[in-house]
């Protein structure tokens, strides 16, 4: 106890704000609720200038429908958009020539995108970067899509969802030459 008396006395002192969190004994505290978290986006290193082109996500959202009026999957009565055209995006030269070298056979792109109360994504970011010109291509795949928007009480309402683009690279992987044989 006479510790804690001092750390409140030291932190009062140097102007800091203490905030405690109440949790249950062993249970860690609770995210909100309008949050989404995630660790910071990070661009490939084999980002190609178009790749450079499409904005990274923010660590964090904090939507919500009376916030900012983009519902989050923890809304109450928010029924998730649905799909009704989908593109398929093209794998690039690039990936196939650096996957065939590599030994590559899939990549992977996640991009968040707002789905607008007409159906229409808007505000697309890429949570997870695979260069090699692939995230240009999903975003110009992604500007494509169209979904059946997400509905509250009926109502069509903006909402953000993930959005992932496999890629799979057409050529084998050349053979090492000890199996050349």
């Amino acid at each position: 106890m006479r510790s804690h008396y001092a750390i409140v006395r030291l932190a009062t002192a140097l102007g800091l704000t203490l905030f405690a969190v109440a949790a249950a004994p062993g249970q860690r505290p609770v995210q909100p609720a309008n949050e989404s978290r995630r660790p910071i986006t990070v661009r490939s290193p084999n980002s190609t200038g178009a790749d450079l082109a499409v904005p990274l996500c923010a660590s964090r959202f904090h939507d919500s429908l009376a916030k900012n009026g983009i519902a989050n999957a923890h809304e109450f009565g928010v029924v998730q958009p649905r799909l009704i055209k989908k593109v398929p995006a093209q794998i690039t030269r690039e990936a196939v020539n650096a996957g065939a070298s590599a030994h590559i056979t899939n990549y992977l792109v996640i991009m968040d995108v707002v789905v607008d109360a007409e159906g229409h994504p808007e505000q697309p970011c890429i949570a997870n970067s695979s260069g090699y010109g692939l995230d240009a291509a999903s975003a110009a795949a992604l500007e494509q899509y169209r979904w059946k928007p997400a509905r509250r009480n009926g109502k069509a309402v903006a909402m953000r969802i993930p959005v992932h683009f496999e890629f799979v690279n057409p050529l084998p992987p050349p053979m090492s030459p000890a199996r050349s044989r």
